[in-house]
């Protein structure tokens, strides 16, 4: 049964490709209502979004913390990173085969734009924003620290790390499922999404 915490959010603010999607699954694993991406929060401020799930990941959750932390000061904040190197070979990707499996339209590339500060793959670009971004988080949390929780993929995910710190019961049977791993989009998928919205890739 899913069960509902309204008081205490969820925010994992990790940067897409950073095992946001596997993140989501366990949330939904530990019977919390989740929802991978809020594309409206971003378009349309869509703040009624929070009243729907209490776990939230990926995009734009890794944009807004501070404005979710304003809206929630007793939220819980998840950090997941990896090693640079790797995430940037994972974004090279996502901007070439992920949008097309993703079917991605306007809004996300507006988002890549205003955020990363680019909608294509540009390895420097993208290098100095993973950069910055965590410089910026590591800042924000520096008198919070106990409000953030940082994991690194290259170390594995402790399952009852996670829970201790969102201080919910540790279940045996839930495990790590990685999710949304890497595959080459199709032609046909490719030609369906040139044909809707004729991107550059």
């Amino acid at each position: 049964m899913t069960q509902s915490n309204p008081e205490k959010k969820i925010f994992c603010i990790g940067l897409s490709r950073t095992g946001t999607t596997t993140f989501h699954h366990l949330m939904k694993d530990f019977g919390l209502r989740s929802t991978h991406t809020a594309w409206s929060l971003f378009s349309n401020n869509d703040v009624g979004i929070f009243k729907k799930f209490d776990a939230f990941s990926d995009s734009p959750i890794p944009m807004m913390y501070p404005k979710c932390y304003e809206l929630f000061p007793d939220a819980y904040f998840i950090l997941t990173t990896r090693d640079k190197k790797k995430w940037l070979d994972s974004m090279k990707w996502m901007f070439k085969h992920g949008r097309v499996i993703g079917k991605w339209g306007p809004v996300v590339d507006n988002y890549h734009q205003t955020f990363y500060g680019t909608k294509v793959y540009n390895e420097k670009i993208l290098s100095e924003h993973w950069d910055y971004f965590h410089e910026e988080v590591q800042l924000f949390f520096l008198n919070k620290k106990k409000k953030i929780l940082t994991l690194d993929l290259d170390n594995g995910i402790d399952i009852k790390q996670i829970t201790n710190f969102l201080n919910i019961p540790h279940k045996n049977d839930v495990t790590i499922k990685w999710m949304n791993k890497r595959r080459k989009a199709g032609l046909k998928e490719r030609l369906k999404y040139h044909l809707r919205w004729s991107p550059r890739f």
